[in-house]
Formats: C-alpha cells, structure tokens, sequence
C-alpha cells in the first residue's frame, strides 16, 4: 500500500529544479543591472557634455584674473574619468561609474567655441579631428555591451543605440 506523501526522490528532484530555475533568473536580474548602469553613465555623460556647451553660450562675459577672455570651452575624456575645463583653467572632475571606462581609440576632447558654440574635437593626442563628430564609447569591464555618444559640430549629443 502507497503512503499519501512525497518520497525523497520527488522533493529533491523539486528543489533541483527550482534552484537551477533561480540561477538563471538572478543571472538575468544581474545582467540587467548592470545594462541600465550603463545606460545611467551615458546619460550622465550627456549631461556633462550639454552642461559644458551651455558654459559656452554664456562664455562671452567670462575673463580670467588676467583679464583675458575665456576662448574654449571643454571636456576631456580619460579611462575613467572626465575634465571640464574653461580655457585652461579646470572647472571640475567626474568619474565614471565604478567598472565603466572608456577605451582608447574613444579619449576625445570636445570644444565649444563661443558665441555660437560650434564643437571641435582632439584625439588623445591632442590633434584636431577633420570630422563633423565625435563619438565617444564607453563600456563595463564585465559587460559585452557599450554605448556611444556623439556630438556632432553645432553641439547636438544623442546617445546611439
């Protein structure tokens, strides 16, 4: 005569199953975490970029101590960090998000020019780029995913898919 009940087998096979059912699932969970971190530093870095276009339409009346004009405006984009600069004085410096950083065929420097800021942009070397954009690429050091952003001459930053 069976017993009403689970054997041994059974519950094992059960909670066999739905641990390798949570495994994936938390796998998933991880992966999409660190996609919207990615996502979060691009906007992020969107910002920074409209923060410093935005310095230079208002460049006109700046002046230094020495009473020169402020020419330029920048951010300068490193492994894992960023300069924004006025001339040459440092405005302030950001970090990018813990495991993100930029590769290096994507260390640019981009320029607004006042009044009507109009972009330029430097490689890693400082050499002036004969092109109407400039796209910068960040990544995650665990993550097979990246995101681009370009700016192109008249200042307009979009995030690319």
């Amino acid at each position: 005569m069976r017993s009403q009940g689970f054997s041994i087998i059974e519950l094992l096979i059960s909670v066999a199953v739905i641990g390798i059912i949570s495994v994936f699932t938390f796998a998933g969970y991880r992966y999409s975490g660190r996609i919207a971190k990615l996502e979060n530093e691009a906007q992020k870095i969107v910002g920074e970029i409209e923060s410093v276009r935005g310095m230079s339409y208002s460049g006109l009346d700046i002046e230094r101590e020495n009473g020169e004009r402020v020419e330029e405006f920048t951010i300068d984009f490193y492994e894992s960090h960023y300069i924004l600069m006025k001339g040459t004085d440092e405005e302030r410096k950001g970090d990018l998000e813990s495991g993100a950083y930029v590769p290096d065929e994507s260390r640019k420097r981009v320029a607004f020019v006042p009044p009507e800021p109009e972009a330029f942009f430097y490689d890693s070397n400082g050499n002036i780029m004969d092109k109407n954009y400039a796209d910068i690429e960040f990544k995650f050091r665990d993550l097979d995913q990246s995101k681009t952003i370009r700016v192109n001459k008249i200042g307009l930053v979009q995030i690319l898919e």
